[in-house]
């Protein structure tokens, strides 16, 4: 460990009233029945004539208005420096092996101390404020017991590789950006999910509207022409057009993006002052470059403004650890490069997933005389976007200082749809994600959920199957169930089915919930369940109906021997229906299949016979 370095503060600032320094606090707390530490880290602006006792009480008091109890601390100076990004960590595992001691490592601050005679020695001047070595925080009354949630092996895989996505950036987002150093981070184990990369082909993760509707609401507003938009805003928009129209040889950037934010906030409200105290959101990011001059820079050096607005955004969602493990962090992500606009959709839940919104870039360029609908058509672009702000800002506030910081939610891994309609009853049935079924990736779009039943419900929970699909044979799934062959499917329909809005802006995407049958994929020895399967499939092509994906992983076998078909993603009418343009045909292995190429009933007995040996 580094010893503590010399800092040269102004001992005559220190001393002034009202000289204000952040200090960073490690929060650290021990639980002695579960072996378990937690650690977080906050910043707090305080007065250099502040006593430690002061200082005590500002954070006990911030804490305790989140919690039901009153929060007790104790202050502690490390003997030396930690780096306050590796701080936490490195408590964390000292909490552990010293069974939540802090002795050996750190000096217990005194409460009538002075915060100025503390760091007195200290010799140097900061560039920002007071800069001061971190600070620990360690909770005091904690009970020894505390109820914490079953972890369950996934996810404790889940909270890994979602640590394992908060490597630190290569460098200020504009440096990490560059070609070079954005393909090397991009050939990483843990890239952006934004469909670009390096070495090799990355993940192809779930869209980001099964995650937070209103991403698809959004989506929806900013091109439904009944939306009203206000006389300010449109003349806002034109503004923005005029400025981001002219040629210049000088930079724009800071004062287009000036512009851009008063759009906003007029769209916001109307006829209101711009809120120019207000700090960044957290749920909002932009990022305006100018045309690259690629005679000033190296070969690997022009830098990818996209990818500049997708470090942004981690560098910002990782200044507050608390927040990005309560929740997955929803964000709209703003790119202005001349006159081309662009709005995605980002979101951390074990990686970063970034996404397109619209159908493509924006022009921003003076349109023509007679076509001031497309100003008007921006102007309501920009005013869905700002209430889209809003409303994740809104979310964002569920969010508070967790009572221990920061134990990680699982439920910030999963999808944000949460509800279906019951087909019978009509009546809406809420439930809560278990696991993932399908991997520990963000790859993963099937879900085992659990039912909440309703304070008038008197049946009990019950466990489902949730996934997501562009299309699926619900013809085939029904079929099938009716005569046992396929687990009950209880919906198919709209992701957000009380939300109307942000279902139409889903475009083709749906939910599908089945009931959830105990199984285990078939084998060559399962000979009853892979007749009953075969029995299955001819029920199907007697209806003109083909299934596309006959293999072990999609025939399921029960405890008592039952057969189940499941997977009808691809399944539908014979001679319509075609395989996806990213069809595996090593793993469809049957002659005849190709991508995107028509599903035929032969490919159907052509899979039993290679998978499962019928003739």
């Amino acid at each position: 460990m580094p010893q503590a370095e010399e800092m040269d503060l102004d001992d005559t600032r220190l001393q002034e009233t009202g000289a204000e320094l952040e200090i960073v606090l490690v929060v650290v707390s021990y639980f002695a029945e579960q072996r378990m530490a937690s650690r977080n880290t906050i910043r707090l602006k305080v007065n250099a004539d502040m006593t430690w006792e002061d200082v005590r009480k500002i954070y006990a008091k911030y804490a305790s208005s989140h919690t039901m109890d009153r929060l007790v601390i104790s202050l502690w100076l490390p003997k030396e420096a930690l780096d306050p990004k590796r701080a936490p960590e490195m408590l964390n595992s000292h909490l552990l092996e010293g069974n939540g001691t802090l002795e050996p490592l750190c000096d217990e601050l005194n409460d009538d101390v002075k915060v100025s005679d503390t760091f007195r020695h200290l010799k140097k001047r900061p560039t920002r404020n007071i800069g001061v070595p971190p600070i620990v925080a360690k909770n005091e009354n904690f009970p020894t017991c505390v109820p914490l949630p079953a972890v369950s092996p996934q996810h404790v895989a889940l909270v890994q590789r979602f640590n394992k996505s908060k490597a630190e950036l290569p460098g200020p987002p504009s440096v990490a950006a560059q070609a070079r150093n954005y393909y090397t981070y991009q050939s990483k184990n843990h890239p952006i999910l934004d469909g670009r990369f390096g070495i090799d082909k990355t993940l192809l993760p779930g869209p980001v509207h099964i995650y937070q509707s209103v991403f698809p609401w959004f989506s929806a507003t900013a091109t439904d022409a009944s939306v009203e938009v206000s006389r300010e805003t449109v003349l806002a928009t034109e503004t923005l057009i005029d400025h981001v129209s002219q040629i210049s040889e000088l930079p724009l950037g800071s004062s287009t993006q000036d512009i851009l934010q008063a759009v906003l906030d007029i769209a916001i409200a109307p006829g209101t002052p711009r809120r120019t105290d207000a700090a960044p959101s957290r749920c909002l990011v932009i990022v305006v470059e100018e045309e690259p001059d690629p005679s000033g820079s190296g070969p690997g050096q022009l830098s990818d403004v996209t990818a500049k607005t997708e470090f942004s955004y981690m560098a910002r969602q990782l200044e507050n650890d608390t927040m990005l493990s309560a929740g997955s962090c929803p964000a709209f992500l703003i790119t202005i490069k001349g006159p081309y606009l662009d709005v995605c959709g980002a979101i951390w839940t074990t990686d970063v997933i970034v996404q397109h919104l619209l159908p493509g870039p924006i022009w921003l360029g003076r349109p023509n005389l007679l076509a001031e609908s497309k100003i008007v058509e921006i102007a309501r672009m920009f005013t869905a976007l700002a209430r889209a702000v809003l409303q994740l800002e809104a979310y964002d506030k569920q969010f508070v200082l967790p009572h221990v910081p920061p134990m990680i939610d699982v439920a910030r891994f999963f999808p944000g749809a949460t509800s279906y309609r019951d087909g019978a009853s009509s009546q809406i049935v809420r439930f809560e994600y278990e696991a993932y079924l399908a991997g520990n990736q963000p790859s993963c779009l099937v879900f085992l959920a659990t039912t909440v039943p309703s304070n008038d419900d008197s049946d009990p929970p019950r466990k489902i199957v949730v996934k997501f699909v562009e299309r699926y044979g619900e013809a085939a799934h029904r079929l099938l169930a009716e005569r046992n062959m396929a687990p009950a499917l209880l919906y198919y329909g709209d992701i957000f089915p009380e939300d109307p809005i942000a279902s139409r802006g889903c475009g083709s995407l749906r939910m599908v919930v089945m009931e959830y049958f105990e199984g285990r994929p078939a084998t060559y020895n399962d000979l009853a369940a892979l007749k009953a399967a075969e029995q299955a499939i001819k029920v199907l092509h007697n209806e003109h109906i083909v299934h596309g994906d006959v293999r072990f992983p999609n025939i399921l076998v029960g405890p008592d021997g039952t057969m189940k078909l499941i997977d009808f993603d691809w399944a539908g009418e014979e001679g319509t229906v075609r395989y996806p343009i990213r069809v595996d045909t090593h793993v469809v292995d049957a002659p005849g299949v190709r991508p995107y190429g028509k599903i035929e009933a032969a490919h159907d007995r052509a899979m039993l016979e290679r998978y499962i040996g019928l003739r």
